[in-house]
């Protein structure tokens, strides 16, 4: 039981983890471009 509502709430939170890792990712090379400049 433990371990299912783990598995849910995990999901839950990485349902949209793609877009966070993306859009952060996306930031990061933009400052790092930016400072580069």
């Amino acid at each position: 039981m433990d371990a299912l509502m783990l598995t849910l709430s995990l999901r839950e939170f990485l349902g949209p983890w793609w877009a966070w890792s993306y859009s952060l990712s996306v930031f990061s090379a933009q400052f790092r471009k930016g400072i580069a400049l």
